[in-house]
């Protein structure tokens, strides 16, 4: 393909021509009427310049013409080449414009496909970890931060909590969480912003509050790599790409977290943040019907602390609180995810374990009473106060209500307590005489 002659280069040849074309012209005019109005100058002159004067005047003019004609037409090419330039230049802003706005419109259907499946996520679940987990994990897989985190209301000490975090893959939660090194903020810094914005190590923040009714109850925090942008620039197309999506699906979360709310108020003890009595009976229930419709284990663990009442008439009731609510503090950091644990009474406590066979539970109310036993409490002065746990573990049998393994459960808890306290019982040893009568 031959090289483009540079649009510049044909103009100026162009008017060129049309200048050596023009003086042609009138030059043949000027020597024809010379020779017109002096026609002594044919005569005095030899025949050979006489035919050459006469072709010039005949021939040249003709000939200047039709480079006028050609430098007008170049020139007429040169601007009709400029003008589909133009045209072309204009749709390809156009299909600039057009793949743009396509990708924006499939952006957008991304994000409403997110916000339809967090929508039915919080209306079918009802287990708060369950619906942080997967929100997270649909966040992150428009989003592709490097982590995002749900925040819940520390009502005591009125601070926004980390619950769940999501990076390296997958969620966070319990002592994994806390070991991430998040940090609970407090609600006055939402005072006067409606989203928390800036660079941080390095990283560009974004946290966005999770309100219903008008009241803070969490908060979402999502985490952007930085490149060589300044924060300003940052800011600018967090702005333009996620702040409304980010304000959108907040909305749905927050109607989650509002009933995460709800529930603890009526749902939680308020001193230890353990389930209620109350609820512990309805969810034992459920256990047992799933264990049984799916053969799947179960099992439940009681526990009641030692000589409590010696701690309330030693330290005072104040410090039993403080006993209470730290080894209610224990028992949920050593809980899995499914786990949940109640208090049942004064300083009586429960755990229920779904998919858990006895040895696997022995094991896991061994490791609440080490955790017990090796730690300390506040007495509500300068001193700490120590403390051990009885336990009792049992797991359900074949079609038993919950009547049954809540009975064998406590009369293990029973033989700790009896055998000498701070102790784990699984099973109860039963006298040959006890097995004659069965048999």
């Amino acid at each position: 393909m031959a090289p483009k002659e540079p649009p510049i280069i044909g103009l100026l040849l162009g008017r060129l021509w049309l200048f050596v074309s023009t003086c042609g012209v009138a030059a043949c005019v000027a020597l024809g009427w010379h020779i017109y109005s002096d026609p002594s100058l044919l005569s005095q002159n030899p025949v050979g310049v006489r035919i050459s004067l006469i072709l010039c005047v005949l021939f040249g003019t003709p000939a200047c013409l039709y480079g006028i004609m050609s430098a007008l037409r170049a020139g007429e090419r040169q601007r009709r080449l400029r003008r589909a330039a133009r045209e072309l230049a204009g749709l390809r802003r156009q299909l600039t414009d057009q793949e743009r706005s396509r990708l924006l419109q499939r952006a957008r259907m991304d994000e409403l496909a997110t916000l339809r499946e967090v929508a039915y996520i919080v209306n079918r679940e009802s287990e708060f970890s369950l619906i942080a987990e997967k929100v997270l994990e649909l966040l992150t897989g428009l989003l592709e931060p490097l982590q995002a985190c749900i925040f819940v209301i520390d009502e005591p000490n009125n601070l926004l909590k980390p619950f769940a975090l999501y990076a390296d893959g997958k969620v966070k939660t319990g002592a994994r969480l806390r070991a991430s090194g998040l940090r609970a903020f407090s609600l006055d810094e939402f005072e006067h912003r409606s989203v928390i914005c800036g660079v941080r190590d390095g990283e560009f923040h974004a946290t966005v509050p999770l309100k219903a009714d008008d009241e803070t109850l969490g908060g979402l925090l999502v985490v952007f790599p930085r490149d060589a942008r300044s924060e300003a620039e940052l800011l600018a197309e967090f702005n333009e790409r996620w702040r409304d999506f980010l304000l959108e699906l907040s909305q749905h979360v927050s109607l989650a977290v509002k009933t995460k709310h709800l529930q603890a108020q009526v749902l939680l003890d308020g001193l230890t943040h353990l389930y209620t009595k109350a609820h512990f009976t309805d969810q034992i229930e459920g256990h047992v019907d799933f264990a049984r419709r799916h053969k799947e284990p179960f099992a439940l663990i009681l526990a009641d602390i030692d000589h409590f009442k010696k701690v309330n008439d030693t330290y005072g009731h104040a410090a039993g609180d403080e006993v209470l609510k730290g080894v209610a503090t224990a028992i949920r950091r050593s809980l899995r995810k499914y786990d949940s644990g109640y208090r049942t009474g004064g300083e009586e406590l429960a755990v229920l374990l779904p998919r858990t066979d006895l040895a696997r539970a022995a094991k896991i109310a061994e490791r609440l009473r080490n955790r017990v036993q090796n730690g300390t409490f506040a007495s509500g002065d300068s001193a700490r106060v120590k403390v051990t746990a009885s336990f009792g573990v049992a797991q359900h049998r074949g079609d038993e209500p919950s009547e049954d393994i809540f009975e064998r459960c406590d009369k293990n808890l029973y033989a700790a307590k009896r055998t000498g306290r701070n102790r784990v019982v699984a099973a109860i040893k039963r006298s040959s005489k006890a097995k004659e009568q069965d048999a």
